[in-house]
């Protein structure tokens, strides 16, 4: 094989012409401002999504685990409580009761709704940033999950359906009479936001199955349960109930607050490298004038 010859470069051209990654620094800073601006972004962008694969397989796989701890703490709990008479056991019992006010479920399903709430202030303060018209559907989707984090430590659904139930004589289905205002704001919020769902695309897409899966857990359940309950009186099955329903809120959140992870971690760098350009250019202006 024929050796270059002396003291020339051997010929290895880079994507952007680069001989060797040994350009001449003047060579480099002659290229036209944009280019530069564009490879800056390109491999910052490249580097970030390295970054946000790694962040998004950790928050799954701590997910994963929590979801897998409160499922184990609840059958044990049923089992401890109906199998064996075990009301409490050193307080277990009902620290893993997912229908028990003040336990551990209360609290992670209130701390996960904060974090996908705090997620959708985010991307509305991006959506100031970036002058977008949905600014005021990310606030809305906000305060959603923020009242839900309520919900979830005060129990309001609870306290208002027995008042809600004497008034409309429900039954059946209906015999947890809270699904009734609560789904008829639902459907009204589902209406309010259906465009900016579209318009997020996948990630709307994802967000509403997401929505799909919490609310069968938290109305379709319960409603179930209410059949059971207003037609036997039966309350055996209200440990199974309970348990379907907290797991599937549970899975809806957690695939929310993933969704809406993702969606920040990929605009995030598109709207600093925004705000990084438009501080340039200004500085460029007021350079020139």
């Amino acid at each position: 094989m024929n050796e270059p010859p002396e003291g020339h470069a051997r010929a290895n051209l880079s994507p952007d012409g680069d001989i060797c990654g040994c350009m001449p620094p003047r060579a480099r800073h002659d290229r036209h401002p944009g280019e530069q601006d564009d490879e800056i972004r390109d491999s910052g962008e490249r580097r970030l999504f390295l970054d946000e694969s790694r962040v998004l397989r950790s928050v799954r796989r701590a997910l994963v685990v929590v979801w897998l701890v409160l499922a184990v703490g609840a059958v044990f709990s049923i089992a401890l409580r109906t199998g064996l008479g075990r009301d409490n056991v050193f307080g277990l019992v009902p620290f893993f009761n997912l229908n028990e006010e003040g336990a551990l479920g209360t609290w992670v399903a209130s701390v996960l709704l904060l974090a996908c709430g705090l997620l959708a202030m985010f991307s509305a303060l991006l959506s100031r940033d970036g002058r977008q018209v949905w600014q005021r559907n990310w606030w809305v989707l906000a305060a959603v999950f923020v009242l839900l984090a309520l919900d979830e430590v005060a129990r309001i659904h609870d306290r208002i359906s027995p008042p809600l139930q004497q008034i409309l004589g429900t039954s059946g289905v209906l015999y947890f009479a809270w699904v009734i205002p609560v789904v008829a704001l639902g459907l009204a919020f589902l209406l309010y936001q259906l465009r900016f769902l579209r318009h997020l695309g996948r990630t709307g897409l994802d967000l509403f199955a997401a929505g799909v899966v919490y609310v069968a857990g938290a109305a379709g359940f319960e409603m179930a349960q209410g059949l059971v309950r207003s037609d036997t009186g039966d309350g055996s099955a209200w440990d199974v109930f309970p348990l379907c329903e907290e797991l599937l809120e549970f899975a809806g959140t957690m695939w929310a607050l993933l969704i809406l992870l993702r969606y920040l971690l990929v605009t995030l760098p598109r709207a600093v490298t925004l705000q990084v350009g438009a501080r340039r250019a200004h500085g460029t202006v007021t350079t020139t004038g």
